[in-house]
């Protein structure tokens, strides 16, 4: 802030004005700018979780919770590995998204490691996961929980991806 008072100095007076104006639009430029950011970076989270709760057949909101159950886990690590990998988005970062210790994802990247080395179905729903999301299709909600997933709450939705045959 010094610095910039320091700045303001130099332009001559009569000039200030539109000085702090352009200031002014600059900073407005950007708080638009991390809006618009965090914006789309948080409908590429909700695709990713969608996509991968489609691939391990798990209610959307499951996956954001803290649950063992193997499908859950499994689908929070394709998460990870996609946002961090792919996205280049910070393992901090991750963990805020699902409300975890930046530890848990390191420990859940190291393990999706050693699972997509050497379990063929692991492997295989992983490449599933990533023709989806590459792929412009986008996964549908209109199966119904209780048909399908007798675990889910009244608040979870079971997504599923519909295919032409």
């Amino acid at each position: 802030m010094a610095a910039l008072i320091e700045l303001m100095e130099l332009i001559p007076i009569e000039k200030q004005n539109e000085a702090v104006n352009l200031l002014n639009k600059v900073k407005k430029f950007h708080q638009e700018k991390e809006s618009m950011t965090k914006h789309l970076q948080r409908e590429i989270v909700e695709r990713v979780v969608l996509t991968a709760a489609v691939v391990w057949n798990v209610p959307v909101t499951r996956v954001y919770s803290k649950s063992r159950i193997q499908q859950l886990v499994w689908s929070r690590m394709f998460v990870y590995s996609y946002l961090c990998r792919k996205m280049q988005m910070t393992k901090v970062r991750v963990a805020e998204i699902f409300k975890q210790n930046h530890a848990t994802v390191v420990s859940g990247l190291n393990t999706f490691d050693n699972l997509n080395n050497y379990d063929l179905e692991f492997k295989t729903n992983y490449k599933r996961f990533i023709q989806i999301l590459e792929s412009n299709d986008k996964p549908s909600n209109d199966v119904s929980k209780s048909a399908t997933d007798t675990r889910a709450t009244t608040y979870d939705v079971l997504i599923h991806r519909t295919v032409d045959n």
